[in-house]
């Protein structure tokens, strides 16, 4: 690992480690989960830099993860590492680290807490001395929705709830405009209940559709 750092250098990904580790008053966030958590969300907006993007395909092609375009390379990779994180009970996001670095349903970091230090946290990290070997260089406004990209795991993917009365719905972690969500039971379909609504409102609070870039 020195070895690979000292040639390589390091990213955004342990800038951001780096300064959210111990930001909060709930517990310390450990670095290497830290850096599995935030991994699968930098390397999606590192491959808009198309040279950064083919050296992500290369690693996929490496340890035979499939695709035809680089695209597909890319998203496989980020596949193969949120797999690897489930397998070892790594949480994909903030929201839900737990004590000691695994799941939990709450996280031991406050939201609130969370985007309060969000301007400054993110400034810091940009000022990491990681930062200046990342391939993509983030502006203050790109690394607060990292950061919050790495609290709330936006990265496209559907996320089911469950709530009382046996009653089960889901959405997608989309843009506002995409989302389609509904609530069912046995017998009925209804768009306008107490739980699509709170859906909707998670949605809009958390500002999902600026998240372009993923």
């Amino acid at each position: 690992a020195g070895m690979a750092f000292s040639n390589a250098l390091l990213g955004i990904v342990h800038s951001m480690a780096h300064k959210t580790g111990a930001a909060y008053t709930g517990d310390h966030i450990i670095h290497g989960c830290a850096n599995a958590m935030y991994l699968p969300k930098v390397i999606k907006y590192n491959a808009k830099n198309e040279e950064a993007a083919e050296r992500y395909a290369q690693i996929a092609d490496h340890i035979g993860l499939g695709g035809t375009t680089t695209t597909e390379k890319v998203d496989a990779l980020i596949a193969e590492l949120r797999s690897m994180n489930d397998q070892l009970d790594i949480p994909q996001a903030i929201k839900f680290y737990g004590a000691g670095g695994v799941k939990a349903e709450t996280s031991i970091i406050d939201e609130a807490e969370f985007l309060e230090k969000l301007p400054i946290v993110a400034a810091n990290a940009i000022g990491d001395a990681c930062t200046g070997s990342n391939p993509r260089q983030p502006s203050q406004e790109e690394m607060e929705k990292l950061l919050k990209a790495c609290y709330y795991d936006l990265t496209g993917r559907c996320r089911k709830l469950r709530p009382k009365r046996k009653r089960i719905f889901s959405f997608c972690r989309k843009p506002v405009d995409k989302l389609k969500s509904a609530c069912y039971n046995k017998h009925i379909k209804t768009k306008d209940t107490p739980y699509q609504r709170k859906a909707d409102n998670e949605v809009k609070e958390n500002q999902l559709s600026a998240f372009s870039y993923f």
